[in-house]
């Protein structure tokens, strides 16, 4: 079983994408969304429009292409993102998420979220996970609002003035920037390991420099249970 040295409750800091739920889910909704907006201006059933991104790595070029001589040719790339940004996600915590954040917390350890991205997508993420119940506004730290993303120590020192004198536990799913700076910083670092094969980044862990792997790996997120804090 896992353990730490330390057995007083602590800060654990979680990731958002590919860690409480699925981001391929979120790609799928945010597709969804912007068929659903240009189908009627375009002329065209949204279920094409959306096979269309689905068929293709750059999904808003690629429609943007083969809306050209419909009515929504007009509509821009940026245009695209925007409704990508702003819809409201159709999305759902992993299952077991809800329950191990429930009684992490209940053990008396205090949670927060370290996630990178864009303001408006993260934000809407966390309303739609319904995970302010979990960690509040205040614990939630979006790289977008403090100008700095997990490739530096800005997000975590920014955790760490959540909770000082706490011990600090990571948990993400990303080797290139999850673990890094947390270790270098003296956190716990672990590992949710993409059993399904579903993550948006290939955990090739083996791929990277040591400072750079988590210290350990679990395979599923009521693991987390099973550690002494």
């Amino acid at each position: 079983m896992p353990q730490k040295t330390a057995t007083m409750p602590s800060l654990i800091a979680f990731d958002l994408d590919d860690t409480l739920y699925k981001e391929r889910d979120y790609v799928v909704s945010g597709r969804r969304a912007v068929a659903a907006a240009l189908a009627p201006v375009a002329g065209v059933d949204a279920g094409i429009l959306l096979e269309v991104m689905n068929n293709s790595d750059d999904a808003f070029e690629t429609l943007h292409a083969a809306l050209a001589g419909t009515p929504a040719a007009g509509v821009g790339i940026a245009e695209m993102v925007a409704i990508y940004r702003q819809h409201r996600p159709d999305i759902a915590l992993t299952t077991g998420v809800a329950g191990t954040l429930t009684e992490l917390r209940r053990r008396g350890n205090k949670l927060a979220l370290i996630t990178d991205g864009n303001h408006t997508r993260q934000h809407a993420k966390v309303r739609a996970l319904g995970l302010d119940d979990f960690f509040g506004r205040h614990n939630v730290i979006v790289s977008d609002d403090i100008g700095s993303d997990k490739t530096t120590p800005a997000p975590f020192a920014a955790a760490e003035r959540l909770a000082t004198g706490m011990p600090h536990v990571y948990v993400g799913d990303n080797p290139a920037k999850d673990f890094h700076w947390p270790s270098v910083r003296g956190w716990q670092t672990i590992m949710l390991a993409d059993a399904e094969g579903k993550n948006i980044h290939i955990q090739n862990i083996g791929g990277f420099p040591s400072v750079f792997k988590p210290q350990t790996v679990i395979d599923r997120f009521e693991r987390l249970l099973q550690f002494q804090f």
